[in-house]
């Protein structure tokens, strides 16, 4: 689960939205990636809040946060599902 807050002017984008965009065009890449379960929005006072619940996965996290601060060493089984059409 990711829980978010922002104020309600600046509650879109890639970082707001990125999580939502990403399910609809892509899935979970047969488990390559966690499917995202549900997300729940609020507002209050001028502020937005948003939860993310994902699906686990038994794989290792690739990022600390949503923007990569280095090259990532993926394993073959990753990228085997590059090559499929």
């Amino acid at each position: 689960m990711i829980s978010d807050s922002t104020p309600e002017a600046k509650a879109s984008g890639k970082l707001w939205d990125g999580a939502t965009d990403a399910q609809h065009a892509f899935g979970d890449l047969d488990g390559h990636r966690p499917e995202l379960l549900g997300v729940h929005d609020a507002f209050d006072d001028g502020t937005a809040y948003r939860v993310e619940l994902s699906a686990r996965v038994d794989q290792p996290v690739l990022s600390a946060g949503p923007i990569l601060q280095h090259d990532l060493q993926l394993p073959d089984p990753w990228l085997s599902c590059a090559d499929e059409p």
